[in-house]
């Protein structure tokens, strides 16, 4: 790698962590004018950091539903991952939707948000099916809750929480 990939790879680290402390609140319109010096023939501006703040707005709205989501703020994130998966239906995001739902108290939308991922995906069936019987169980159905427990039981991610929670149940 050259130098001038080395610098421009943690130059722009630089312009994305200040980029989302100017998003966040963090910095004021002051400081997000910094940037590091540039050797020559490499300069660059304020309007770089402006851009990434402006720029793409699915990473804006990423930013923004991880930051609530990962303060606490569920409510406020479930639009964010909302707005996520109509342009982008990953199962990430579909896992961080169903967990703000729960948070929010929001137990039949999270169970029909990891069904529907279940219905969907491949990846994550194992969390989607753990998470799934999380509503099941604020919702007080009791046998849904086991049997899906029960089909997490022998997997090695979530197996051993699963087998302690079927415990309690019985």
């Amino acid at each position: 790698m050259s130098a001038k990939n080395i610098y421009m790879g943690s130059h722009r680290a630089i312009l994305l962590a200040t980029a989302l402390a100017c998003v966040r609140g963090n910095l004021t319109a002051a400081d997000s004018a910094v940037t590091p010096a540039a050797p020559k023939g490499w300069e660059t501006t304020a309007a770089a950091a402006a851009t990434l703040t402006r720029g793409n707005s699915e990473e804006n709205m990423k930013t923004k539903a991880y930051d609530a989501y990962d303060n606490g703020r569920y409510a406020d994130a479930i639009p964010y991952f909302k707005d996520i998966l109509k342009t982008n239906d990953d199962p990430i995001s579909h896992l961080c939707l169903g967990n703000a739902q729960l948070g929010a108290g929001q137990f039949a939308e999270a169970e029909a948000t990891f069904t529907n991922m279940l219905e969907e995906h491949t990846d994550l069936v194992t969390q989607a099916k753990w998470y799934l019987a999380l509503p099941y169980l604020k919702q007080a159905k009791m046998e849904r809750a086991k049997a899906t427990l029960w089909e997490i039981s022998k997997s090695s991610t979530y197996g051993e929480k699963a087998n302690k929670l079927l415990k309690e149940l019985d």
